[in-house]
């Protein structure tokens, strides 16, 4: 299909994540999404993280490295502080503050400046937001434009960060939402009561030959390919998405 606003003979998605790579279960499950979205559009990823910024190509993804995140350390200091207010606060009782959200965003949200200088640049049809709590992403994205669609990859897992009203423009500002299990897709729809755009698509299936390296053996591919296109069967909320 073809983007109607730009031209192009497929639509472009960004997909602003704070890190690409297939090192962790979250970082492969962002990988086939956007290999997912790869078999009908073209797939520009953006991320603060890398040793150096620069544009390579990754795959059938352009990769767009900002070099300007502190690696996990942020992060890992965001979920300590949340863990600790989960543990010793009820989730109806959590209020937020100026110092909270201050302290949560620490290094987490100025790394994403350059990011609205590669939209412009990039003009996507679709944006895909990876983490419910990527508020410097979407303040990247609004930046840019507040009415560019915005699909939000939730990951959110089991942890309790959903009852964190800082958190709750991410999924606010979504189109649709995706989770990967039925516990996490009924705590989004049940917080948000956006059940209708909230899907679960499950632990997509790799989404191109060229994915296939990073799940299972040479033999397990070849049962995958055999079976038919992985495009053909990609998760149907996936394919709304880049619709």
């Amino acid at each position: 299909m073809a983007s109607p606003s730009t031209g192009r003979d497929r639509p472009l998605v960004a997909v602003l994540t704070p890190h690409w790579g297939i090192g962790t279960e979250r970082g492969s499950i962002t990988r086939q999404v956007a290999g997912a979205l790869a078999c009908s559009t073209d797939v520009h990823v953006v991320t603060p993280d890398g040793r150096m910024p620069g544009t390579r190509r990754d795959s059938v993804f352009n990769v767009h490295r900002m070099a300007t995140s502190e690696g996990d350390r942020s992060a890992v200091r965001r979920d300590l502080v949340l863990a600790s207010l989960a543990a010793s606060t009820p989730s109806d009782a959590r209020q937020t503050s100026i110092e909270l959200d201050r302290l949560l965003d620490l290094d987490l949200v100025e790394p994403w400046s350059p990011a609205r200088a590669l939209l412009d640049d990039l003009r996507p049809d679709l944006v895909v937001l990876v983490d419910h709590r990527n508020i410097g992403g979407l303040a990247a994205v609004d930046q840019y434009d507040s009415g560019v669609p915005v699909v939000v990859l939730a990951l959110a897992g089991d942890n309790d960060h959903l009852s964190f009203s800082h958190f709750d423009p991410v999924p606010e500002r979504a189109s649709h939402i995706l989770t990967v299990t039925e516990t996490e897709r009924c705590a989004i729809a049940g917080r948000f009561g956006r059940e209708e755009i909230t899907h679960r698509i499950g632990a997509p299936l790799a989404a191109n030959a060229s994915a296939l390296r990073f799940f299972g053996s040479a033999a397990r591919a070849r049962r995958i390919n055999a079976s038919g296109s992985p495009c053909s069967r990609r998760p149907r909320a996936i394919a709304r998405a880049s619709a």
